[in-house]
């Protein structure tokens, strides 16, 4: 586990589980038919009225993605909360920068012919830190508002202030771009 890079807001760390552990998370979560994903219609879209929804359906039909929540509201979501919870919160609790989980959940964007970027949202109004573990490798990225972007590459973790707008992109590269996304405080 190395520092790769810091940004103003954020934190690159490559290689961040031991190859053994990365590649059994790597396969439940990409590979495995025993967990399933939800639709979710819109990703990060700041939208309000009915009519506002429409107009961005007709205009963004590859702006959806899957979900699969691990955990929310205090409690376990999946068969596959614990697995994931004993290889990251420990490390976390190591670095001295996890105090109370809030939410985990696995994300898959789907390819595209072009690089889609997504709206920029904030997870969470108030400050809270944010770690999202890349599963693959492709060209898609999150970016910042103040435009710079931390590529997905297999085994990286970014942690960032969530309440800082950044925004998520489908992958030109790969058949799905996946990642793990926590919240903390």
């Amino acid at each position: 586990m190395a520092i790769k890079m810091k940004g103003k807001n954020y934190t690159v760390i490559d290689d961040f589980l031991p190859k053994e552990e990365f590649e059994e998370i790597r396969y439940n979560i990409c590979n495995s038919e025993s967990f399933t994903w939800s639709f979710v219609k819109h990703v990060s879209t700041n939208i309000e009225t009915e009519e506002e929804v429409l107009a961005k359906e007709r205009e963004q039909l590859w702006c959806w993605y899957f979900v699969h929540m691990l955990y929310r509201h205090n409690i376990p979501r999946s068969e596959f909360f614990e697995p994931v919870y004993n290889c990251f919160i420990p490390k976390f609790e190591e670095m001295g920068i996890f105090q109370s989980l809030i939410r985990i959940k696995a994300n898959f964007y789907p390819h595209t012919e072009t690089l889609r970027k997504h709206e920029l949202h904030e997870d969470y109004e108030k400050y809270t830190k944010g770690a999202l573990f890349s599963l693959n490798t492709c060209d898609g990225y999150t970016g910042f508002k103040d435009g710079s972007k931390v590529e997905s590459v297999a085994n990286r973790l970014l942690l960032f202030d969530t309440s800082v707008p950044h925004h998520s992109t489908t992958t030109t590269t790969s058949e799905a771009r996946w990642n793990i996304n926590f919240n903390f405080l």
